[in-house]
C-alpha cells in the first residue's frame, strides 16, 4: 500500500515546497509514501533551496520521483542527488490508442504534432483548454514562421518570448527544431 502527494504546477514555488515537507514528514498510513513533483525544471531559486534541504536528509520509506522534459535546466545540486531515468517519447499509434474515444481524429492530430511525442505536453493539451489555446495561437505563428525570411522569424521569436512560461519554452524549443529541419 502506497500513499501518494503529486503536484503539478507550471512553476512551483517555497509554498509548495513547504508543502511537500510537512507531508513527508508525517508517518504514512501505508508501507510507503510516494512524492510526484512535476515541472522539477521550473522550481524558483527559494523552492529549490528547500528541495534541497528535504533531499538532504529524505524520512524512511519516502520516495520522490521528478518528472521535468529538460534535466539540464535543473540545478546541479539537485540533479546530483537524484537517479536518473530517461524515456523517450511515446509513438503515435500508442497515443492513439490510449485516446480514440476521447478525442477526434483532426484534434488527435493537432494535439501530437504540437507535443512531438512527449507525453506530458500532450496530456496538458488534452486536459488544459488554455494551454491548448495558446498552443493553437503559437502554432498559427509558426505556420507563419516556417516560410518566412529570417527577420520575419526573428520577430515572431521576439513576439512570442515574453509572454512565456519556463513550460511553453520548452515546447517552442521543438518547434524552433521543426523549423530549423
Amino acid at each position: 500500500y502506497y500513499e501518494s502527494l503529486e503536484t503539478r504546477s507550471a512553476s512551483h514555488d517555497i509554498d509548495s515546497m513547504r508543502e511537500m515537507r510537512t507531508y513527508m514528514q508525517r508517518t504514512p498510513f501505508g508501507a510507503h509514501k510516494v512524492i510526484v513533483l512535476d515541472g522539477v525544471e521550473m522550481l524558483g531559486a527559494a523552492a529549490a533551496n528547500t528541495l534541497l534541504k528535504i533531499l538532504e536528509d529524505p524520512p524512511e520509506r519516502t520516495t520522490v520521483f521528478f518528472l521535468g522534459e529538460r534535466s539540464n535546466a535543473i540545478i546541479p545540486t539537485i540533479h546530483s542527488r537524484a537517479s536518473w531515468w530517461y524515456f523517450g517519447n511515446v509513438n503515435k499509434e500508442t497515443v492513439r490508442a490510449a485516446f480514440i474515444e476521447q478525442l477526434s481524429a483532426a484534434d488527435f492530430e493537432n494535439y501530437f504534432v504540437w507535443s512531438m511525442g512527449a507525453p506530458g505536453t500532450f496530456m496538458r493539451l488534452v486536459q488544459n483548454p488554455a494551454f491548448r489555446n495558446e498552443y493553437s495561437e503559437d502554432e498559427e505563428l509558426f505556420s507563419t514562421a516556417q516560410n518566412a525570411a529570417l527577420h520575419e522569424r526573428l520577430r515572431i521569436v521576439d513576439e512570442l518570448l515574453p509572454k512565456k512560461t519556463a513550460d511553453k519554452l520548452v515546447a517552442h524549443e521543438r518547434q524552433f527544431r521543426r523549423l530549423n529541419n
